[in-house]
């Protein structure tokens, strides 16, 4: 459930991404009433579903088909095949819709701004290569969530690998995860290398005084 939770900040900022885009001046002709009131359903469901899940571990019919067993020093829980059939099932089928109306929503105003007849202007093309990026972005990020639990559900179940090899599935792809939400920033340089316009400036003081002594 960890692994769930920590999925949910990274698909909250990618919604916050597209409906930013929305909101620009230059993308308003492209949204409506529907458009807008399917993006709301799709943060609102994450969170309804989020919930069940939540709801579920804690209630009392998940420990009366569960038992806790201890593995490589850490406790996880013996799952009953049929109940972890249902809860995983579900689990793939809101995260695939999840991923899929996200990629909608980046991709509509794309397609929306190929069909408009006329050239299109310096600032829409920048902006439209902004949301052609953070589209990309989200569908590394969205393959490699469906990698690592499909990897994870093999590994386990016809291997039985030990909880670390899960743990190291689980934690590449939060960083990659974590890398893509940094490429959707604009200024994503500054926050992976914060010094780094100052370390220029230096690099470049150096230079000219190197330069006059020579």
């Amino acid at each position: 459930m960890a692994y769930f939770t920590s999925l949910v900040p990274g698909y909250i900022f990618l919604w916050i991404r597209q409906h930013a885009f929305y909101g620009d001046a230059m993308l308003k002709t492209m949204t409506n009433r529907k458009l807008a009131a399917f993006s709301w359903a799709v943060l609102i469901l994450l969170f309804i579903g989020y919930g069940f899940f939540m709801s579920y571990f804690g209630s009392p019919a998940y420990a009366d088909t569960h038992e806790y067993v201890i593995q490589d020093m850490a406790c996880y829980s013996g799952k009953h095949k049929k109940m972890s059939a249902i809860f995983y099932a579900t689990a793939i089928t809101l995260l695939v819709f999840y991923q899929s109306s996200l990629l909608f929503l980046f991709t509509y105003p794309i397609w929306k701004s190929s069909r408009d007849d006329g050239e299109a202007s310096e600032t829409m093309n920048i902006i439209m290569g902004y949301i052609k990026k953070c589209r990309l972005l989200t569908i590394i990020s969205a393959g490699t969530d469906i990698i690592a639990f499909a990897s994870s559900l093999f590994f386990k179940r016809v291997w039985n690998a030990p909880l670390t090899v899960l743990t190291v599935i689980y934690d590449v792809d939060l960083l990659i995860n974590l890398f893509c939400l940094l490429l959707c920033l604009k200024p994503w340089k500054d926050i992976v290398i914060p010094f780094r316009k100052k370390i220029r400036v230096i690099i470049v003081e150096c230079s000219i005084k190197l330069g006059l002594e020579l």
